[in-house]
């Protein structure tokens, strides 16, 4: 689950922006390069969506405590990317990327917490007659 919430967003994040623009790059219009930075976003917002959802679904926290890992997973994002080499005056794009990791990665935490925390499914308490092939004896 989280895996996906986190691809679905990272691929909206990417995806978005130049499926609106307007401006006409040396490749042609930067419209026609949303598909790919999409599937870009989708294998990037993948990784850090698998982490909360591991980590959330291997502790299964109350819903706060899983919102907060996924804020720090979400805020582990920026410093990675300073320690790459990245720069934030000149990566304005990508720095924006990875603040926006934070709250997403704080609702990722919420909703996998959220679907951990529900009851099983209680089995039936009078077992079936199975000798009729009805679940309930006439």
């Amino acid at each position: 689950m989280g895996g996906a919430a986190g691809a679905l967003s990272g691929a909206a994040l990417l995806g978005i922006p130049p499926y609106l623009s307007k401006e006409t790059g040396f490749l042609g219009p930067e419209r026609n390069l949303a598909l790919l930075a999409a599937s870009v976003g989708f294998l990037v917002g993948m990784i850090p969506g698998t982490v909360i959802g591991l980590v959330v679904g291997l502790l299964k926290p109350r819903l706060l405590i899983g919102a907060i890992i996924g804020v720090g997973v979400g805020f582990f994002i920026s410093p990675v990317l300073l320690a790459m080499g990245a720069d934030p005056q000149l990566d304005t794009g990508l720095f924006s990327f990875a603040l926006a990791g934070i709250p997403i990665g704080g609702v990722i935490g919420l909703l996998v917490a959220a679907i951990n925390r529900r009851p099983s499914p209680t089995p039936p308490k009078k077992p079936l007659d199975r000798s009729t092939g009805r679940v309930f004896p006439i």
